[in-house]
């Protein structure tokens, strides 16, 4: 049984993915670029071939119920899997010949970390910066809960799926079926994608241009068809028009939700959004201060502008850059460093910790030192002004520890290459962080290139691990090796 629901999630998957594949594939037409079309015409064939073969097959299996720990193996394999199809435009176009390469850069738009291998973007053909752009947009609310909100055709019922796919600590349904919350989730998306579009080409950006710059801000993803990323347009609207995006998409789609319910109220009385916010002024007003004293700016305008969109720029895990921040003083550095583990709101297209989890071990950190003060004491943790449960202390503390040790292992995989310590430890948390840009090697001017074949395979998978939030992958390979599927 788990066999057949894998396999008709996963040819729904390709089928839905075709519709992509073929838009960009008529662009590619359009644009007369030929060796794009072949990646895209190959690409459709077997996405339609394979789907339709795998559905016309198990076309009578009959509906069921799946487990969570089915769950979460379904929505780890179908990553992995949607991963390799999304490279074959890449590969068989000849944009990107090296298969690790090819892999590396879709996963990374996939999972909308946004590192590159790519020194010259603007070298590729404009469909197949249109479709990295695009891989971005699909990966950021997840193609898995686009699939979720058609479990009721595929005979697959419960909230196991979304478990597996959703950011944070929990999910926070948005309404009584797991189908109807992902609907949700995708009204919302496509509505921030329609009104960033909107406002940039009313900035004067062409649809081309407005289209992949919002593909990339509302997934928090920060790929760009350009090598100047959001500088090449030189323009202040833009630049703000972006930093809103990128704020608005790494805050909690529940609380977006009721906003467009009409109950703002939600915003102001959320614990996590006010923290979160709280954080962003912190650490800009901290980098602006610390610019301004070291005299790496003089024009005060400019050292606002340039930290305030580098904080929610990084904190987001978008990885826009508009400045290199390599090379600022150290102590700027260290913050926005601090942004790459705290990441945005959980329920959001962000990665990172999130901060609802520092808040939670920021508070029980405040309860355990007023245990030792006052021993007698009564206190409990509250969020959102209700008493956090000890099993959520748990998951949280069990979060933070393996989040921790897959960073340090995946930075000694890293420094095997002969890496130094700055950039393999940058490599890892950004991998897992899905930030991208980081520091070293691979700061807001460099790239991943040149890594060896085995760390960019390793960073791959360190990013979907990272975007299905570390549990979802382990409790995957734990089951898969029990062989208790």
């Amino acid at each position: 049984m788990f066999h057949s629901i894998l396999l008709r999630v996963n040819a729904f998957m390709m089928l839905l993915l075709a519709i992509p594949i073929f838009l960009c594939m008529l662009m590619a037409l359009a644009l007369n670029e030929p060796a794009a079309f072949k990646g895209f015409f190959i690409t459709f064939i077997v996405a339609i071939s394979v789907g339709s073969f795998i559905t016309f097959i198990n076309i009578s299996v009959p509906p069921a119920k799946l487990r969570p720990k089915t769950g979460f193996v379904i929505v780890t394999a179908s990553w992995l899997l949607s991963s390799i199809l999304f490279s074959f435009p890449y590969y068989f176009s000849g944009a990107i010949p090296h298969w690790a390469d090819a892999y590396f850069e879709t996963v990374s738009g996939f999972t909308t970390t946004g590192g590159s291998i790519l020194p010259d973007i603007e070298a590729l053909p404009r469909s197949i910066l249109f479709w990295r752009s695009m891989t971005q947009w699909l990966g950021g609310i997840g193609i898995v809960i686009l699939t979720i909100s058609a479990m009721p055709m595929l005979g697959i019922r419960n909230m196991s799926m979304m478990q597996g796919e959703a950011t944070g600590i929990s999910i926070g349904k948005l309404a009584p079926r797991a189908s109807s919350t992902a609907k949700i989730m995708w009204l919302i998306y496509l509505l921030l994608t329609i009104m960033s579009t909107f406002l940039l080409m009313l900035s004067g950006l062409g649809i081309y241009d407005a289209l992949t710059l919002t593909f990339s801000t509302v997934s928090t993803g920060g790929f760009s068809p350009y090598n100047a990323y959001v500088p090449y347009f030189n323009t202040f609207d833009v630049e703000l028009i972006v930093i809103i995006t990128m704020l608005i998409s790494s805050v909690n789609f529940a609380l977006l939700y009721s906003l467009y319910n009409g109950k703002p109220q939600s915003l102001f009385h959320n614990s996590e959004l006010r923290f979160y916010l709280a954080v962003v002024s912190f650490i800009s007003l901290g980098i602006f201060f610390i610019l301004m004293v070291t005299g790496t700016y003089t024009d005060w305008i400019l050292a606002l502008r340039e930290s305030v969109f580098q904080t929610v720029s990084l904190i987001s895990t978008t990885g826009f850059a508009t400045t290199d921040y390599g090379l600022w003083p150290y102590q700027a550095q260290f913050l926005l460093l601090m942004t790459f583990f705290i990441g945005g709101c959980a329920g959001s297209t962000a990665g990172g910790v999130k901060p609802i989890r520092i808040l939670v071990m920021f508070k029980q950190t405040i309860l355990e030192l007023k245990y030792l003060l006052y021993p007698n004491g009564i206190f409990s943790l509250k969020i959102n002004k209700m008493s956090v449960p000890k099993s959520t202390l748990g998951i949280v503390t069990g979060f933070i520890t393996l989040y921790t040790l897959t960073v340090l292992v995946t930075t000694m995989i890293v420094a095997t290459g002969g890496h130094s310590l700055e950039t393999s430890f940058s490599a890892a948390i950004s991998a897992i962080g899905n930030v991208g840009p980081s520091f070293g090697a691979i700061g807001a001017v460099g790239d991943f290139s040149f890594f060896q074949d085995y760390i960019k395979v390793t960073l791959s998978l360190a990013m979907i691990a990272g975007r299905l939030e570390l549990y979802t992958t382990a409790v995957a390979v734990i089951v898969i090796w029990c062989r208790k599927v």
